[in-house]
């Protein structure tokens, strides 16, 4: 009987010990990692071109990629790893990160950031129904929009929405996930 007791504390012990790891530790881990990331990914989207920035965009997503397993839900973490893709004209895997990224949260940022790597690669179509949700969203000028056609487009199709009612259509919009 005594050693039924002890093996049960033990697993308590031991479960006890993998919920705070995995509940606390990580997390924490992660949230120092993603701070860090932060300022070297700036620091590398100021200096993009160069060597010493692509040699830092890809330290830091290397020490990302675990963050993002561990704490799937820490949208920065996303948005920090697509910047630095970007840094390293590696526009699609930027993509699936800020496509990822828009499974836990719906911020206007990420769906301009998700529209312009869409122009980057050539799919205009995406680009204009990201741009779109963005301008919905977060009413500010698209000069920001570097594409003039593009920028035209999103402003015509905002008018539009508007006019029809954005309170309406902005839900649909989103609900509507093949349109990005």
């Amino acid at each position: 009987m005594l050693i039924l007791r002890v093996a049960l504390a033990a697993a308590v012990i031991a479960a006890a010990f993998h919920a705070i790891r995995e509940r606390c530790y990580f997390p924490f881990q992660c949230n120092r990692v993603e701070k860090r990331a932060e300022a070297a990914t700036s620091w590398a989207m100021d200096h993009s071109g160069s060597i010493q920035a692509a040699l830092m965009a890809r330290r830091v997503n290397a020490e990302l990629i675990p963050c993002i397993e561990h704490c799937p839900a820490a949208v920065n973490t996303y948005m920090i790893a697509a910047a630095n893709y970007a840094v390293l004209h590696r526009i699609p895997e930027a993509i699936v990160m800020y496509e990822r990224a828009l499974r836990y949260d719906r911020r206007p940022e990420i769906y301009f950031e998700l529209g312009m790597a869409y122009l980057e690669v050539g799919q205009r179509d995406r680009a204009i129904s990201a741009l779109l949700v963005w301008r919905l969203f977060y009413a500010r000028d698209t000069g920001v929009i570097f594409d003039p056609s593009v920028r035209a487009e999103v402003d015509a199709l905002t008018r539009r929405f508007i006019g029809d009612g954005a309170h309406v259509a902005l839900p649909s919009l989103l609900r509507d996930q093949s349109n990005l």
